[in-house]
């Protein structure tokens, strides 16, 4: 077999951008800081200053948040199923604040839980949590008020921290210190308090507890979940394999074809497989 692989292959290949990152803690936080930063030069600076829009930034944000909030009567109503994830992603632009605090919290203790369980697994806990904590807000407030912050994915991040490293102290509104598992149960007591008695507020307390809920259902499960993706993995690694022996089959054949007949024997269907084929080992390199 010819060694074409090199051939295909850049002198200098480029590592995607979010590689260049250590983690995907690092790649979240700048994630939800740069979309913050965006909606606020959006509407406050952009439409208002540089294209004249006369529409109020308050206006703009709401409109915005309908969309990508998460609106129960929307998501659950219309279907739009990806205000479960995008919710996540944006904060209010009225109480920095509460970016602050959650970011904060996804630094200190989302490094940790991503070095225990890998990438893969940390962002499946991620974005599941901040899905099932959607659904717990739907479930109790079916409105047209849009839920918005990555409460609820943070609060399941900090519960599996804390079943984890239970004993480990940390600074409770960074005056107190205070055992990690302790700092959850007052924050998961003002919730509960929260909720049953009305006084959330502009807060989402069940959004919390859901999230709190589903990390400690994800850490009980740990070993199943360790389960199914090693099962995964498997099958992807052999599908993948698959996939390269049919690449490397199919190029064997055009490099002989190639080799008898020349370049302008190809059609014009395998010279857009030897550039898909092309694009893909340079992509391995």
């Amino acid at each position: 077999m010819q060694d074409y692989r090199e051939y295909f292959r850049d002198d200098e290949p480029r590592p995607a951008v979010w590689l260049r990152f250590t983690s995907i803690t690092q790649v979240l936080i700048v994630l939800n800081v740069a979309l913050f930063a965006l909606v606020v030069l959006t509407a406050y600076l952009f439409l208002p200053y540089v294209l004249g829009v006369g529409r109020a930034p308050e206006l703009t944000v709401r409109t915005l948040f309908d969309y990508v909030g998460l609106v129960p009567s929307a998501a659950l109503g219309k279907l739009w199923a990806w205000q479960l994830v995008t919710y996540a992603f944006f904060h209010s632009v009225q109480n920095v604040l509460h970016l602050v605090f959650n970011m904060l919290v996804l630094y200190f203790f989302g490094r940790e839980i991503e070095t225990i369980y890998g990438r893969k697994r940390f962002l499946v806990l991620y974005f599941a949590a901040a899905a099932f904590a959607g659904l717990g807000y739907c479930a109790f407030q079916y409105s047209d008020v849009p839920l918005i912050g990555a409460s609820g994915a943070v609060y399941a991040v900090m519960v599996v921290y804390a079943f984890h490293y239970p004993r480990q102290r940390v600074l409770f509104f960074f005056l107190v210190p205070l055992e990690i598992w302790v700092v959850v149960a007052i924050l998961i007591g003002l919730d509960v308090t929260l909720q049953i008695t009305g006084g959330a507020g502009s807060a989402a307390p069940i959004a919390h507890l859901a999230g709190a809920l589903f990390g400690f259902l994800f850490f009980r499960l740990r070993g199943r979940v360790e389960t199914y993706f090693d099962r995964l993995e498997r099958r992807m690694e052999r599908a993948e394999r698959e996939h390269e022996e049919e690449i490397e089959a199919r190029l064997d054949t055009l490099l002989e074809k190639i080799s008898r007949d020349g370049m302008n024997s190809l059609t014009k269907k395998e010279r857009e497989f030897l550039k898909r084929a092309s694009r893909h080992y340079q992509n391995k390199a």
